[in-house]
């Protein structure tokens, strides 16, 4: 089949021919408006693919204009919008299975279109016949990559085959921008900007006290996409990621905890300790990992704690002069914290997560020497009770 019988297969009018240089924007305008009809969909996506991969190059990038980039920009987001996620009404934030069962297929059918345009993208980039390609990459890049991640993860929403066709799509779009990898298509590098920040601010809306639940797949698409972001990269996004990350560790589902503390614990790494420092940040932050203390989840309480000996890195100053004893600060008032609840804790799964940071305590020197002899007695009681 030829680009003709497509076009006559997809009921386009015969006027819209390759040799015509502005059709391209008709057709497209055409297939968003036949995609309106729900039960044409799966067929046009089909019909779509094979669209793309027959017709030349020149013919489907022509001089990039305004009305051009908004034609495929158009496109790809109607495409996109048919695999969205039901929204959540509840205040669990999540939904039965069954109400994912369809979006596999439809991710596939998506990703099976949006490839075709990305390999005819990719293709016109590399063979550099047209500059202002690139340009038109760029601008897909976010949208197509948001996409991609939020059916890369294993979630109720994604099977097998959905998430391979995601990987794909990821690697191509990673590939047509001129990226190496999904990190160095979010973040950049030295003569590129990344994606990362056109995503953070098309997620803003979504990631509010009252919206970041509506949608079961946005906590994970941002938890994914900010772990790849590492320094010098995070600090300027700062604003941000802090406070969805501390919005996501506040919920009271232990899921979500663990998930923003992780995403915390990453940006206490990755982003310089003046800006944690800045604006009351990392002050905010230990007084919402210490309240965690107080649980009695295990998963929540393996990364709490390493989370919160991080942070006490960067609030806490080395004394000035090492040779004397230093005041006691929060170190004391976490390792007393722990090493009374693991004394008493019944939990054996919980009590050996206590035990296991406490050689992370010892390392950052957070033993005050006026309470040693305390301190190491409570050690060595509450190690032994690991064994009763």
């Amino acid at each position: 089949m030829d680009l003709a019988q497509v076009l006559q297969k997809m009921k386009i009018r015969e006027s819209l021919t390759p040799s015509d240089s502005c059709s391209v924007i008709a057709v497209l305008a055409h297939i968003c408006e036949r995609f309106k009809v729900k039960e044409e969909r799966m067929l046009i996506l089909e019909e779509t693919a094979m669209f793309f991969t027959l017709a030349p190059l020149d013919w489907l990038f022509p001089q990039l204009n305004a009305d051009l980039r908004e034609a495929y920009l158009g496109l790809s987001s109607s495409f996109t919008g048919y695999a969205i996620l039901p929204v959540c009404d509840t205040d669990s934030g999540t939904l039965p299975a069954k109400s994912y069962e369809d979006i596999p297929t439809k991710v596939q059918a998506v990703s099976k279109s949006l490839l075709a345009l990305c390999e005819r993208m990719q293709a016109s980039v590399e063979k550099r016949s047209n500059p202002h390609v690139k340009s038109l990459a760029q601008a897909f890049a976010p949208s197509l990559c948001m996409f991609s991640i939020t059916h890369l993860q294993e979630q109720p929403w994604t099977s097998v085959a959905s998430r391979n066709c995601a990987l794909q799509l990821l690697s191509l779009v990673a590939g047509m921008t001129g990226s190496r990898s999904a990190q160095e298509l979010l973040s950049g590098g030295e003569d590129k900007k990344g994606v990362f920040g056109p995503i953070l601010d098309g997620l803003q809306p979504e990631l509010t006290k009252e919206c970041w639940k509506r949608n079961q797949a946005v906590k994970h698409v941002f938890s994914w996409m900010l772990v790849q972001v590492g320094r010098p990269w995070l600090s300027q996004y700062l604003e941000k990621v802090f406070p969805p990350a501390l919005l996501i560790s506040d919920d009271y589902h232990t899921e979500n905890k663990v998930l923003g503390v992780h995403c915390l614990h990453h940006i206490v790494l990755n982003v310089p300790a003046a800006d944690l420092r800045q604006y009351n940040r990392a002050q905010v932050l230990y007084h919402a990992l210490f309240n965690h203390l107080y649980t009695s989840e295990v998963s929540l309480m393996q990364v709490v704690l390493p989370c919160l000996i991080d942070l006490m890195g960067v609030i806490e100053n080395p004394p000035a002069n090492a040779g004397l004893p230093r005041k006691p600060n929060r170190f004391d008032e976490v390792l007393r914290l722990i090493l009374t609840y693991m004394e008493m804790e019944h939990k054996l799964d919980l009590r050996r997560v206590y035990a296991s940071n406490l050689v992370l305590f010892i390392e950052s020197k957070s033993l005050h020497p006026d309470d040693n002899h305390k301190i190491l007695w409570q050690i060595r009681v509450a190690i032994a009770n690991l064994f009763q």
